[in-house]
């Protein structure tokens, strides 16, 4: 009779304690934060000065670019580019400089390799793309071709960035018209704002 009763008081003291021997409290539940896959994009737009060299006549001009991309990782972005003359080419050989009525244009897409310095980020640029002269000595000259180039971004706050960069558009000899047979260079330089999502 004594053990019953306690065993009885011991079971009432644990009970109004709340808590019964070797319990361990229940933990908060574990929140999935989900990801929002939209902040991985951006776009841009940029000033770029176009020009082309080869040994007996070169092209220059104002350009204007549009840009999107998307941020894989921290190191790692794909990014396409569309960049158009917004003046009249500039046409300079060995015997005459003058305008002519001729619009140049470029559509690439990119491989973006960049890593991330304080508030600098240095990236690569490893595409392919297509650029088009129109109307030059009345052919309109179209080529394909790997482009690669370097720079430099330099984050503004958490949704702006400026950016300077250099790409070779086109390194090699095959262009159509009078160049088929001369090296010819594409040069891009652009400097941009872009806006992180």
């Amino acid at each position: 009779m004594k053990k019953r009763l306690l065993i009885s008081m011991s079971l009432m003291t644990f009970l109004q304690a709340g808590s019964l021997p070797n319990t361990t409290p229940m933990s908060e539940p574990i929140s999935i934060k989900s990801i929002n896959y939209l902040n991985n994009f951006y776009l841009g737009v940029g000033y770029t000065q176009f020009k082309t060299f080869t040994p007996i006549e070169h092209l220059h001009a104002n350009s204007a670019t549009l840009i999107a991309g998307y941020h894989i990782n921290d190191y790692l972005s794909i990014e396409t580019r569309y960049t158009k003359s917004i003046e009249d080419l500039s046409y300079k050989s060995t015997i005459k400089t003058t305008d002519i009525d001729s619009t140049y244009s470029n559509l690439a897409i990119f491989t973006k390799f960049s890593y991330q310095i304080d508030d600098f980020k240095p990236y690569l640029l490893l595409g392919y793309g297509k650029n088009r002269i129109t109307k030059l000595a009345n052919i309109t000259r179209i080529e394909n071709s790997i482009e690669y180039g370097t720079g430099l971004e330099y984050k503004l706050n958490s949704n702006f960035s400026i950016n300077l960069d250099y790409i070779r558009a086109y390194n090699k000899k095959g262009f159509d018209g009078r160049a088929r047979n001369q090296k010819v260079k594409i040069n891009l330089i652009t400097a941009s704002i872009t806006y992180n999502f």
